[in-house]
Formats: C-alpha cells, sequence, structure tokens
C-alpha cells in the first residue's frame, strides 16, 4: 500500500479505495451478514483498515448475494443483508472527520442482478461498478 499512498500524494484528486470480496474472496460474506453484529464487526474493520492504510473509500465486492457463484455460499435473505450491511458500513462512516464513499460491484448478467434490490442499494452508496 506504499506505492498507493505515494501515488495519493502525487495526484490529491484521485480516490484509493479498499476493495473487498472478489470472485475468489466472498464466501463469507452471507455468514456474517447474517446477523446483527457480524455487520456491525465487518463494517467497524473494513473503516478501521480503511483509515489504517490511508484509503478513502471502501468497495464491496460480494459474488454474488442470493446466488452466489464460484461456489460460493449463499441465501434467499443475502440481499436484504446486503443492504443492512452497507447501511452498517454507513453508519460506521458517521463518525469520520471526512466524506467516505461507498462503492460496491454489480453483476453485469440477468441471472445474478436479478436478486439485487438496486433502489435499496443506489440510495446507500456512491458508486456502482459493473
Amino acid at each position: 500500500f506504499g506505492h498507493a499512498n505515494k501515488m495519493k500524494k502525487t495526484h490529491r484528486h484521485a480516490k484509493f479505495g479498499l476493495s473487498i470480496g472478489g470472485w475468489t474472496l466472498s464466501g463469507l460474506f452471507s455468514g456474517f451478514a447474517a446477523t446483527e453484529m457480524g455487520r456491525r464487526t465487518f463494517a467497524s474493520s473494513a473503516v478501521q483498515l480503511m483509515l489504517d492504510l490511508g484509503l478513502d473509500f471502501i468497495d464491496i465486492d460480494w459474488e454474488y448475494p442470493v446466488a452466489g457463484g464460484n461456489a460460493i455460499p449463499h441465501a434467499p435473505d443475502d440481499m436484504a443483508n446486503f443492504v443492512l450491511l452497507l447501511q452498517a458500513i454507513r453508519d460506521a462512516y458517521a463518525s469520520l472527520p471526512f466524506l467516505a464513499e461507498l462503492s460496491v460491484a454489480s453483476p453485469a448478467g440477468p441471472e445474478n442482478y436479478a436478486h439485487w434490490d438496486f433502489p435499496s442499494v443506489c440510495g446507500l452508496v456512491d458508486h456502482v461498478n459493473l
């Protein structure tokens, strides 16, 4: 992350974020997002890591709520829990001395985005990446 911090100093207009999840690292989302304590713990840990690394925002790349992907565990209530997870991150942002952004990676295929609650997600994030 030293290189990112150097680039931040050189290119002050650019924002650098912490992306969590992805095709191979989304296996724990369904489990911890299913409980309020899991969501709060994840949110506070992610925000603290973002601060410790000197980053500007968090990006959640859960592949994929409800539908799974790459043999990733999933459950019917994942989408509702995803929205609650995003709200928990927003709540954890409330005490920050700066306006931190939140982004998500959205599925582009209809078999996966059919399960998405886009109105709720878009009400909580600054960016949706396809």
